[in-house]
């Protein structure tokens, strides 16, 4: 998959004090906990936590970005590996094992070429 298109996007989240600008290529995967989404960056351990759905999340972002459940959302640019076999997990570069839904597997294999 190309991810230049990745270049010079950036995603803009507002907090209560001042707005937070991430280039695509910098976020990892996107997780939604309650009534936090946080954003997990390839800096080493550098999270952020905003009050924002993931849906309004997921429609600002562009090519690379897949939804793998109904609360995480993944830069496949940053994926180490992805298991076929149950449960279905992708290793992210920051070592975050994510499991990927039964409903998005099909959309996922699909964008992987399995």
């Amino acid at each position: 998959m190309d991810y230049s298109s990745q270049k010079g996007q950036f995603l803009v989240l507002h907090d209560k004090t001042k707005a937070h600008h991430f280039a695509w290529k910098r976020i990892v995967h996107i997780l939604c906990e309650d009534y936090t989404t946080k954003v997990f960056l390839t800096d080493p351990e550098k999270c952020l936590t905003f009050t924002v759905s993931l849906q309004a999340i997921e429609e600002k972002l562009g090519v690379g970005f897949i939804p793998i459940s109904r609360n995480t959302i993944v830069n496949l640019r940053h994926m180490v590996s992805c298991s076929t076999k149950n449960p279905k997990v992708m290793v992210m570069i920051n070592g975050a094992r994510l499991t990927v839904s039964r409903r998005r597997w099909q959309a996922v294999k699909k964008m992987l070429n399995y």
